[in-house]
Formats: C-alpha cells, structure tokens, sequence
C-alpha cells in the first residue's frame, strides 16, 4: 500500500482556485478595456513614465508642436549632438498680402498656423497709407516681435512706390504684436496701396 493516501480536493481549494483564475482574468479584461478617453487629462505625467518609454518612433510626424512644450522645458542639455537640423525647424517667416486700396483694408492672403495661431492676423488703416499689422508670431517672448525684423513691398513691378516699415511697441492692437506700414508714391506722398508684409523672428 502507498504510504501516500489519495486525498480529494477539499471545496475550499476548489474555491480558491475559482476565485484566483477570476482575479486574472478580470485584471487582463480591465488593461483590455482601457483607453485614452478614459484617462483624465493631466493623469500621466512625466513622473509616471519609464525611462526612455516614450522614442521617437511612439510619436506621429508634426505630433508634438510648439505650443504642446511648456516654456524653457528643452534646453541644449535635453538635445542630442547633431540632434537637430535646419530641415526639423519650421520657418520664422511670417507673410501676408494686404488690399490696402480698400477701406477697410484686409487681409486676402497669407499663412496662420492652424495649431499655434502664428501669423498675420489683423490689419488697420492708421491714416491715408499707413496702416498697422498685428501678428501672432509662433512662440511670442514676453517683448512680443521687438526682436523680429519686418519688411513691406508696395504695388507691383509697374508701379513707382516704396513702403516704410517699423515694428509698432502700441497702437490700436495689442503692445508689441504689430508692425507699421507706410507707402509712399515716387514723390513722397503718403498713398493707399496693396502692399505684402513678412515677419522674420
């Protein structure tokens, strides 16, 4: 005879089993379940994340913009040699075309960033040729555009004209965020136009 008797389960095994094949499974069916509409915005910070788990190949082209960096978060130190190239970088440049013949002149053409806003986004006639730009540049620093240069040509290849440009620190848009511009005909007097305008920050 063995010296081992052959014992049956006892119901409270059976039960324990049972209960931890249901704790598994109701753990894998809950990491199944979950996604980003039910994490709330600011639950995963960057605390939470392992080192190195996020690559570059996690993330989609243009997914992170400007506007998605908290200011002065990367610095040379977070930049890799070499890591970054004039190609990566989005242009500073910053144009409109103005119909300043109208009164209201307007903006008919240009380029606003639909993430950022960055752009030329409104225009006033000051006085007879002169009118104000305000812009919204890409990443504005606490003096605005002071820093950026602004140029301005007047009417076409026919015409005799020559415009003035500054960059205006108040007027009837927000300080620092536009640029005055003046035409002029061939003798000096100030003269209503279309004019194009570029920002270069």
């Amino acid at each position: 005879m063995s010296k081992f008797k052959r014992r049956r389960p006892s119901p409270a095994l059976f039960i324990s089993i049972i209960a931890l094949f249901i704790a598994l499974g109701s753990g894998a069916y809950a990491a199944a379940k979950i996604g980003t509409s039910d994490l709330k915005n600011g639950a995963v910070t960057t605390q939470k994340l392992e080192k190195k788990a996020v690559a570059p190949k996690n993330i989609k082209k243009y997914g992170v913009k400007a506007n998605k960096i908290a200011k002065q978060a990367v610095g040379s130190t977070q930049i890799a040699d070499l890591g970054v190239y004039p190609h990566n970088l989005l242009s500073p440049t910053l144009w409109a075309e103005i119909d300043g013949d109208t009164i209201p002149p307007t903006i008919t053409s240009g380029e606003v960033d639909s993430e950022t806003g960055a752009g030329a986004t409104g225009v006033v006639r000051d006085a007879a040729g002169r009118y104000t730009v305000a812009w919204s540049p890409q990443d504005p620093g606490p003096d605005g555009i002071a820093t950026c240069a602004v140029i301005a040509t007047a009417g076409n290849v026919h015409e005799v004209r020559w415009a003035q440009t500054a960059i205006k620190g108040t007027g009837t848009v927000a300080a620092g965020q536009s640029s005055e511009v003046q035409i002029r005909d061939a003798a000096g007097a100030a003269e209503d136009s279309k004019f194009s305008t570029a920002l270069f920050c």
